[in-house]
């Protein structure tokens, strides 16, 4: 059984949960249980973690990197972003993130 979605449709796009892992080998992001675990290698220095985190994401869903932004947690490994676009377009490309995952 599948848990709940890490995310939240809104107007202008979705809230999305992520945890940020920093100082990882490689770039990547995966499903976990309590929404999507997002790799970089930036280590958790002067908000370096966070914007590549940034940067990760929207290149996995496909819009530009203005489009994605620290909403709450930036100094936390828990994080909500906040992604401008369609809603349902970026909820199908959230799902695809959780069943297939994306290396960066």
């Amino acid at each position: 059984m599948r848990s709940a979605p890490p995310y939240l449709p809104v107007a202008d796009g979705l809230r999305l949960r992520v945890r940020v892992i920093p100082g990882s080998r490689e770039r990547s992001i995966e499903s976990a249980e309590d929404g999507l675990v997002v790799r970089v290698r930036a280590r958790a220095v002067e908000g370096a973690a966070t914007a590549e985190a940034c940067t990760l994401v929207a290149t996995a869903l496909g819009v530009r990197p203005s489009a994605v932004r620290c909403l709450r947690g930036a100094t936390s490994r828990h994080k909500t972003l906040g992604i401008v676009g369609d809603p349902d377009a970026l909820a199908h490309r959230v799902e695809a993130l959780r069943d297939l995952g994306y290396a960066g």
